[in-house]
């Protein structure tokens, strides 16, 4: 594994960032959560539903993001979770899914997402679409709190 550099350290964590659609109460709600999960986990989350965040605040001082195309992650921030983890590495649905809850800290979280990484990819990525084209009926029969958006 190679050495991180030292501006993907936050109070001796390494750093993730996470961009999300932020009008979803589904996802403000899956956001909300993995921030609780996080707290206790060696990782700092830095989330946000907006690019221009990545780009002009003091959230981008922790990433190196000079290899970041962010005129495709604009086009594709309200189909996908988007995450940004150490040494730029950047994934996307399913993926970025499974590496959050692998990375969690929660053994639970953790065995689900071994139990899940035996799909192939595109398999997941299936179901992943499904439940994010239908995310706002989703919010809606779970009942989610619209009142739960986070915006950065």
């Amino acid at each position: 594994m190679k050495k991180l550099k030292k501006s993907n350290y936050s109070n001796g964590k390494e750093s993730i960032f996470l961009i999300f659609d932020g009008e979803c109460a589904m996802c403000s709600s899956f956001i909300k959560w993995l921030d609780l999960i996080y707290k206790s986990s060696k990782y700092k989350l830095y989330v946000t539903s907006s690019i221009d965040n990545l780009i002009n605040t003091n959230f981008s001082k922790n990433f190196d993001l000079k290899n970041i195309d962010f005129n495709y992650l604009e086009s594709i921030r309200e189909k996908t979770l988007i995450y940004i983890g150490p040494n730029e590495k950047l994934l996307i649905r399913s993926k970025a899914i499974l590496v959050l809850f692998y990375n969690s800290g929660n053994l639970l979280l953790k065995l689900i997402a071994k139990f899940l990484s035996i799909f192939p990819k595109n398999f997941l990525d299936v179901f992943y679409i499904l439940i994010s084209k239908n995310r706002y009926k989703l919010s809606v029969f779970l009942r989610l709190n619209k009142n739960c958006k986070l915006h950065f």
